[in-house]
């Protein structure tokens, strides 16, 4: 055989080996009712796998051992409530404090990361996907954090997820509530780019106090939140021995809120046995918010109406209660 036929012969072999390789790599693996791709990255691509991926988090899954860290992305939109009957009864829920709960209790959703013990930590990419009609309603012993997911913790980020059609409570906790669109809860993680649509976010009677925003409604730490934005939501905290704070943006911000906009409905913020702020972007900050916009176009109800409220019609106005940083917050009729 001469050298040239065998390293044509050799060449072949190591174009199928590649071949194969490659094939190999491009594959979904399909784990207990969930796939995950050849990085162990879980693809969401129904409403099931996403009930799914929850409680893999949550430590609930009947067969895969829990993972808090786990990854995972959003392949399709997604309805967590079907039926035209029940989304009806949702949406009358987001404009008026509707009845006929009841009906909903069997579709209520359990927020990835449920607990603070099972704090997100993983990496969920929304890829500018929606998640629609969603109930949401916490009442326990303990801290309660609602939302698409409830805890967020270091390391964790959650990115380019749109909420619409959504109802977040968080009541009768025996420490304090928590409430947001995207995220209850944020200790040091990141959300990026997220959006939250027609919704109503409350917090009421939690024995520590009430956060409510319309992306997260306790950002603390580290916690980031940037590039995100609320519309046509209402934000209620109420009542309780603490502080209640409701923000468009964010309810209570010890960590940074960056390039922002908040477009709500209204803001409710009474009650409470201390401090009942309110504010377009943030109820109560102490660290920083950077290059944030607010529509003009909405109501409010507040005990103690903050400084970023009073002036309403500035074209630049300052973050209400700001102890670190004075930063500029712009109304969104200045932007270009």
């Amino acid at each position: 055989m001469s050298q040239n036929l065998r390293l044509s012969k050799l060449f072949n072999n190591i174009k199928c080996l590649i071949f194969f390789i490659t094939a190999f790599l491009s594959l979904n693996f399909w784990v207990n009712g969930l796939t995950t791709d050849s990085n162990n990255i879980y693809q969401i691509e129904t409403r099931e796998d996403l009930f799914e991926f929850a409680k893999v988090v949550n430590g609930t899954h009947e067969t895969i051992k829990q993972d808090e860290g786990a990854n995972a992305t959003l392949i399709n939109d997604i309805n967590i409530i079907e039926s035209d009957d029940e989304i009806e009864i949702l949406l009358d829920l987001i404009e008026n404090e509707g009845s006929n709960v009841d009906k909903l209790k069997n579709l209520e959703w359990t927020p990835i990361g449920n607990n603070i013990k099972n704090s997100y930590t993983g990496t969920f990419d929304g890829q500018d996907k929606n998640i629609k009609n969603i109930y949401c309603d916490i009442s326990s012993k303990n801290r309660n954090a609602a939302g698409l997911f409830g805890f967020l913790g270091p390391e964790g980020k959650i990115k380019n997820i749109n909420v619409n059609n959504v109802y977040i409570k968080t009541r009768e906790g025996k420490e304090a509530n928590y409430a947001g669109g995207i995220c209850g809860y944020n200790d040091a993680g990141n959300i990026i780019e997220c959006l939250c649509e027609k919704a109503r976010i409350c917090s009421i009677n939690g024995h520590y106090g009430n956060y409510s925003g319309g992306i997260c409604g306790y950002n603390i730490g580290m916690g980031r939140i940037s590039m995100c934005t609320s519309k046509d939501v209402n934000i209620v905290s109420t009542d309780g021995n603490g502080n209640n704070f409701s923000g468009g943006i964010c309810g209570y911000n010890a960590g940074s809120i960056i390039q922002c906009f908040s477009g709500i409905r209204k803001l409710l913020s009474k009650d409470g046995q201390y401090y009942n702020d309110i504010g377009c972007i943030c109820g109560k900050n102490i660290n920083s918010i950077i290059e944030c916009y607010y529509s003009k176009d909405f109501q409010e109800d507040s005990n103690d109406v903050i400084e970023e409220k009073k002036d309403i019609d500035s074209q630049i106005e300052p973050c209400a209660e700001s102890k670190y940083k004075y930063i500029l917050i712009k109304t969104v009729d200045d932007i270009d």
